[in-house]
């Protein structure tokens, strides 16, 4: 029984890595998840969203400089220029449509590589390989083709359920919507609660691909999150609400969405990430630093 769960939890940790899969068995990762007795007959270790957020917003402290840069570059190139085509769009409705098309449009093709290279910097903060703007420019051009397939990909997922769930509910089209249709339309709902709590680990896993030379990809980091996310629920529920309260705060003092939230939010998911890692013994945690007291006498 003990082997049948090593080699389970070992295509489990594979796939997370992104590994080439050691076991052929194609109910492995099911009975990671189904299994409640999995984690503690293979001794894996706990991890707390408490200290992930406190080591996180610890590292963005000591980069601090480079989180508001960061956040600022990130609002001048898409915030601020979506805002204005939204002042455009309501003084000429007869262009509306076109100028709404072309600044999400834009906001796509500069906001996803620009947010991945954010993270790539994030990455560099977390594991402390001497960060600096330098990184950011860098995840751009490394990462623009996958990170913008990821952002397609999302806005699509969310678009058909969001849709979906609109119409099976009967709030937009002609039908009013039965018994049926409103399970199916609840359906979409969850499917879609559950994609997006698992995104907050798609860009993090993006920005580690190549330093931890993993599978690279939109699609791998995609798997990826899912696993994450279906194996530590609660640990994910809590991280999703951490990111969405930060981010009605910094919205309502509007200063705070522009010089801190990308970046701080940035640091946090990629700390986050970096413990789940070391859960799986994917990144030895490190160790614990002991200040020398010094000799004393008497």
């Amino acid at each position: 029984m003990f082997e049948k769960l090593e080699r389970t939890f070992g295509h489990f940790v594979n796939r997370i890595a992104g590994k080439p899969e050691t076991c052929k068995s194609a109910r492995g990762f099911f009975d990671i998840i189904i299994n409640m007795e999995t984690e503690e007959q293979i001794n894996l270790p706990p991890v707390s969203l408490g200290r992930a957020l406190k080591i996180g917003i610890a590292d963005a402290w000591d980069r601090l400089g480079l989180v508001v840069a960061s956040s600022l570059i990130w609002a001048l190139v898409v915030l601020v220029p979506v805002a204005v085509a939204a002042e455009l769009a309501k003084k000429q409705p007869s262009a509306a449509l076109w100028i709404t098309i072309i600044s999400l449009a834009a906001a796509v093709l500069l906001g996803a590589p620009l947010l991945a290279g954010i993270f790539r910097m994030a990455y560099k903060i977390v594991y402390r390989e001497d960060p600096g703007l330098e990184d950011l420019a860098a995840g751009f051009r490394e990462l623009s083709r996958s990170a913008i397939s990821l952002a397609l990909l999302n806005v699509a997922v969310v678009g058909v359920l969001t849709v979906d769930a609109l119409f099976l509910l009967g709030v937009i089209g002609p039908f009013k919507g039965g018994p049926v249709l409103a399970l199916a339309g609840i359906l979409c709902i969850y499917l879609l609660l559950g994609w997006t709590a698992a995104a907050i680990y798609q860009l993090p896993a993006l920005a580690a691909q190549r330093p931890m030379g993993q599978r690279e990809g939109a699609i791998a980091a995609i798997k990826k999150s899912f696993l994450l996310a279906a194996h530590n629920p609660a640990f994910t529920i809590g991280l999703f609400v951490v990111i969405l309260g930060l981010g009605i705060l910094c919205a309502v003092s509007v200063l705070g969405m522009l010089v801190l939230y990308v970046g701080l939010v940035s640091v946090i998911l990629t700390r986050a990430l970096r413990e789940l890692y070391i859960r799986y013994g994917i990144v030895e945690e490190p160790p614990e630093v002991v200040e020398d007291a010094g000799w004393k006498v008497g």
